[in-house]
């Protein structure tokens, strides 16, 4: 873990928000304002039509944008977790699996868009003024969807390696870009739509060469060189992303249907002064937006460690910082629409006016539209993407869809400006009835034991706790996580020494460093308190360590490897595993197919040296703190050799011996006799 990283897990929850949200926020605006400079240039240089035609083209932008969210955020929130959870190799695998996917999937729309644009700009909604226009910009457009997508995906994973501010710099880059492109193309060169769209695809390019730089660097933990195409993280991440990819196409389909409906009411003139409206409330939206994806890199790595207590702080700010925005944001359109509308409509004070109206019509949204943007946010960054889904479509397609179809039938133009606040109000109440839903899950999770935990000591108690000590290499902490997943239990491992940390207020990867050393002539105690006098460094990081583990007793049922836990915690009586291999090939062969493929690996007898020698700090660590030996078979509940029966059997071996079931086992299984 690097220190970016370990900054996720210790570093202040409310400097955590503002050093990963102010930028993120800062780069969506500027990333948002890209279309919006294009409708600003665009209506002063050329004409109102061409203006419409922009618009009718942004759903085609939006597929290009939906599918690189879907991607980003799915893989973002996908790959913090596993790096929370400590496990860097599928972390890798998925940023390579992804990069694949997305660069695939962006060429494919370069040809559909390039080839079938006229196609694509008439069931957008042209009519035969607009699609020469919707048609040439879609067709520019389409060349830039590889460096588009691409941009994305690398700005929102460098958020995960602890580098939010690279997003944003390039996001700064591709604004100063789109603004000098396009008063060049338009006012010298007359370019027309053309060059709106061009000048907006080669801002998107120059953002691309600001946050590449990490993907192209072997050295970084995610590069475009490192990790294997793994299929079994693909639909987990578009299952997870697509609430991202829901709201992208809410986005389409909102201004579809706000442009036909207009455009029969109020013909060009209508999808114009939706255009301006669309413009502003985009700029709101993509505040809110950027708060979600500012906390999104946190959240998912703290979820990941097991640090709820700081996911619930984080998202508390969050839901506070959105709520204050949504009202200014509504008092800014409500007081000063007109104001806004000027700024691309000029001397049409009958359009000026009835997009006015709309816009304070519009912006009762923002009310909640905050609430619900970081409600589907949160459970993408938590892995629940059902409920995002939900509460995604909610606010953009099923209730938007409802209202435009509805509420205009009794409140004519009027209704069609209410339909998203509708939308807002209905997806904020599915919200709540969500979030309780799953918070009462995630209690009864946490608190209650898993029914699969059942009676094995003497004494009717429920079996809360197994823990798992291992020799190196054999596939112990597989086990451990297999375990967990199986009986829905909480799982500690690495997690462990950054709760120590935060205890004693020294860093993770000091205390990482001394972790498992021996401490002399000292044994746990279960006392929690500390001494008034000065300790031994090691003591205090042993105290603590017995602490947290206590403290992980009562929470509820968990597997916790290594770390003496079975003897700290024997008044909870634990199930206690031993993993070993009588076979040194097979932990040589896994030590080596965990070694990353850009690290010069040892020879066959330098790891077996290397095992050996892990294995005796093991030992003599648990023998000085315990005063057993780690080796006597006689000190666990059951002992598995696991080179015999692999790590999927081992799993449901001890799933049998806690449920209480007789099976019958091979010889491989070993219980209260000594290792030889």
């Amino acid at each position: 873990m690097n220190n970016n990283q370990n900054a996720l897990l210790t570093e202040k929850v409310h400097k955590l928000i503002i050093k990963y949200s102010l930028p993120a926020v800062l780069a969506m605006l500027i990333t948002g304002i890209q279309g919006m400079i294009d409708g600003i240039f665009v209506g002063n240089f050329i004409d109102s039509n061409a203006l419409a035609s922009v618009n009718i083209s942004s759903p085609f932008m939006q597929v290009i944008i939906g599918l690189s969210m879907i991607v980003s955020i799915g893989t973002q929130s996908h790959v913090s977790i596993k790096l929370g959870m400590n496990d860097e190799k599928q972390a890798k695998d998925t940023f390579q699996t992804f990069f694949r996917l997305i660069s695939i999937f962006a060429i494919l729309i370069t040809v559909f868009g390039f080839f079938f644009s006229k196609e694509i700009a008439t069931a957008l909604g042209a009519d035969k003024v607009l699609l020469q226009g919707t048609a040439v910009y879609i067709k520019t457009i389409s060349l830039f969807a590889l460096p588009m997508c691409l941009m994305f995906y690398f700005g929102f994973l460098n958020r995960t390696l602890g580098k939010p501010q690279l997003y944003f710099y390039g996001a700064i880059v591709s604004l100063f870009v789109n603004v000098s492109f396009n008063y060049f193309f338009l006012e010298h060169l007359k370019l027309g739509i053309m060059g709106a769209a061009l000048a907006t695809g080669i801002a998107y390019s120059s953002a691309l060469l600001v946050v590449i730089s990490p993907a192209i660097n072997k050295k970084s933990l995610f590069n475009i060189f490192a990790g294997k195409f793994c299929k079994k993280s693909v639909l987990p991440v578009l299952y997870n992303g697509s609430s991202e990819g829901i709201n992208s196409i809410s986005t389409a389909l909102t201004v579809f249907l706000f442009n036909t409906s207009l455009m029969s009411i109020a013909g060009a003139d209508g999808v114009a002064a939706f255009t301006t409206i669309n413009y502003i409330g985009t700029f709101g939206s993509l505040l809110l937006f950027g708060i979600s994806d500012g906390v999104g890199a946190p959240v998912s790595y703290n979820f990941g460690a097991g640090e709820k207590s700081r996911v619930k702080g984080m998202m508390k700010i969050a839901y506070i910082t959105n709520f204050i925005l949504g009202m200014l944001i509504f008092l800014v359109l409500f007081f000063f629409s007109e104001t806004l509308v000027g700024l691309f409509i000029k001397d049409n004070v009958e359009l000026v006016k009835f997009a006015a109206n709309g816009g304070k019509l519009y912006g009762i949204a923002f009310l909640l539209s905050g609430f619900s943007v970081l409600t589907s946010g949160y459970f993408t960054f938590i892995g629940k993407g059902l409920e995002s889904v939900i509460v995604a479509a909610s606010r953009g397609i099923i209730f938007v869809s409802i209202g435009i179809f509805v509420l205009p039938q009794f409140l004519d133009t009027n209704g069609i400006w209410l339909s998203v606040p509708f939308a807002e109000f209905m997806a904020f109440i599915i919200s709540i009835f969500l979030l309780k839903k799953s918070s009462g899950k995630s209690k009864q999770n946490l608190c209650q034991p898993t029914e699969k935990f059942v009676n094995i000591n003497d004494e009717n108690k429920m079996v809360k706790l197994i823990t798992i000590n291992r020799q190196f290499g054999s596939g112990g902490r597989e086990v451990g996580k297999r375990l967990s997943d199986a009986l829905q239990s909480a799982y500690y491992d690495n997690e462990l020494l950054s709760a120590i940390a935060k205890e004693t207020g020294l860093s993770a990867n000091f205390v990482d460093n001394f972790d498992e050393v021996p401490a002399r002539n000292y044994r746990f105690t279960h006392s929690c308190s500390f001494a008034s006098y000065q300790q031994p460094l090691i003591e205090q990081l042993q105290i603590a360590q017995t602490k947290i583990l206590n403290e992980v007793a009562t929470r509820g049922s968990a597997v916790i490897i290594g770390r003496c836990a079975d003897y700290v915690l024997r008044e909870y009586k634990p199930f206690k595993v031993f993993i070993y291999s009588s076979d040194m090939d097979f932990r040589v062969t896994r030590c080596f197919d965990k070694v990353p493929e850009d690290i010069q690996i040892k020879t066959h007898k330098e790891m077996e040296n290397e095992i050996l020698s892990i294995d005796k700090k093991r030992a003599k660590y648990y023998e000085y703190n315990t005063g057993q030996k780690w080796l006597d078979m006689s000190n666990y509940n059951l002992c598995i050799d696991i080179s015999k029966i692999g790590v999927k059997r081992a799993v449901e071996i001890i799933l049998s011996e806690i449920s209480f079931e007789s099976k019958e086992h091979t010889t491989h299984i070993t219980k209260h006799r000594k290792l030889t």
